[in-house]
């Protein structure tokens, strides 16, 4: 006689039994793989912006550094100081071996951003920063020879940038003692600077102010940048899936008459 209690036992699954299994495995997989993937993103993610910030770090660093020698002019003969002054480069000299000249390695330095690379040549050229989207460069001045940086009537220092007729043209625009995107007033990417009247001369230059924004080597998946940056005269505000960072700081030019 056969035992059913044996052969209940040993019954196999059911199809139906195996095909819920095999949904459920499906589902766990997916959910698993779609974690997986998220996860691997962001992880993507988060390092390029660690490397864009620590880029731009090291590079304004290095810009601030040799931009506060500009002018070193021990023995007053070399006429050393600034030769460039733009809105996004800047060139400065130092006697750095008081041989009453600029002519020799690394006494000439000059700053400006070349294929999506900021350059810093000083006799060869050498990229300081990748993946730059924009750098510019502000300026304030002691045009009276007071030894104070000139301002405005509120006593707000110039920040500017040359402009047409060989003016100085102060960048902020609303007189709230900020640069910001609201400084340009009609909303076409440039900022609506004023005229000081007051002409340009390198001579006069006593401080920098620098902006650096780049951006990731990749672009997010369902992503879109929504802020807007200012780059000295310039308002930027890409719309896509670049992660962006910026940086700004002010050097004195302790060698050029403060």
């Amino acid at each position: 006689m056969i035992d059913r209690t044996i052969l209940k036992s040993q019954r196999g699954f059911t199809l139906t039994e195996i095909l819920v299994t095999l949904v459920l495995v499906g589902i766990f997989s997916s959910a698993m793989l779609s974690l997986y993937i998220t996860n691997t993103r962001d992880y993507t993610v988060q390092t390029q912006v660690v490397d864009v910030q620590q880029n731009l770090r090291a590079a304004i660093s290095m810009m601030a550094k040799d931009l506060r020698m500009a002018g070193f002019d021990p023995s007053h003969k070399a006429n050393a100081g600034v030769l460039t002054a733009g809105t996004d480069t800047i060139a400065v000299t130092m006697d750095l071996n008081e041989d009453w000249d600029v002519a020799d390695s690394g006494e000439s330095i000059s700053y400006a951003l070349s294929g999506g690379n900021l350059v810093r040549t000083a006799g060869a050229a050498d990229t300081v920063a990748n993946n730059v989207v924009a750098c510019g460069f502000a300026y304030a001045f002691d045009a009276n020879e007071d030894g104070q940086l000139d301002t405005d009537a509120g006593g707000r220092v110039h920040w500017a940038v040359p402009g047409a007729g060989g003016n100085w043209f102060e960048l902020d625009a609303n007189d709230d003692d900020q640069i910001t995107p609201a400084d340009d007033t009609d909303g076409d990417g440039t900022i609506n600077a004023v005229d000081t009247g007051i002409p340009v001369k390198q001579a006069d230059i006593r401080a920098v102010r620098i902006w650096i924004l780049a951006q990731s080597s990749s672009q997010e998946q369902e992503f879109t940048n929504a802020r807007s940056f200012v780059v000295s005269d310039k308002v930027l505000s890409p719309a896509d899936g670049f992660h962006y960072r910026d940086v700004t700081t002010i050097v004195k030019l302790r060698n050029m008459g403060l």
